[in-house]
């Protein structure tokens, strides 16, 4: 089981220090030498993760002191689990930037509904119109009165005109938009 887990051969490490059988071992991190020597020393039981390069692998290891000066140590493969939660970050980015994407094509959407559903027209010299049609919350009485004031300056109109037939409800917060407009 442990050949088939860790793909050491047990011809291969028997009787051998783990800094023979794997090389790199000083050189992991973190440490797992340091590690192991910490809870055969301390007796407290600890755990980590780790990717360990020369085996190419994700462990999860509990490590536990049975006697003073000893270790026993438990590995649990997590190499298919890490991968899957790399795949899932992969697709939790591609998801958030199509979020972000719709989000952005959705308000220039937005954006253009308003103009359109907003107009301001010059009619004659120094007189503009704007008819109003649909719902009207404060949001859009704002938006429509910076657009109202600019093309009155931009077409040097003496005369705006509102047409509200159009709005079904227009409630005190909109109505005070709407005089502060005026």
């Amino acid at each position: 089981a442990f050949e088939a887990f860790t793909g050491l051969k047990r011809a291969d490490i028997m009787g051998k220090r783990v800094t023979e059988v794997i090389p790199g071992i000083r050189d992991a991190d973190p440490d797992l030498i340091a590690f192991y020597g910490r809870v055969g020393m301390t007796g407290e039981p600890d755990q980590m993760e780790i990717f360990f390069p020369p085996l190419d692998r994700w462990y999860r290891i509990q490590a536990i002191c049975p006697e003073r000066g000893f270790f026993a140590a438990v590995f649990d493969d997590i190499t298919a689990a890490k991968q899957g939660e790399e795949a899932l970050k992969g697709h939790r980015a591609r998801l958030e930037e199509t979020i972000a994407e719709r989000t952005r094509l959705i308000q220039a959407q937005a954006d253009e509904i308003f103009e359109m559903s907003t107009p301001v027209m010059r009619v004659w010299d120094g007189v503009v119109v704007a008819p109003l049609v649909g719902s009207f919350d404060t949001s859009r009485a704002a938006r429509f009165m910076e657009r109202l004031l600019a093309a009155v300056a931009e077409n040097d109109a003496e005369v705006a005109l509102v047409d509200v037939t159009g709005v079904a409800v227009i409630d005190t917060q909109v109505g005070q938009h709407l005089i502060e407009t005026v």
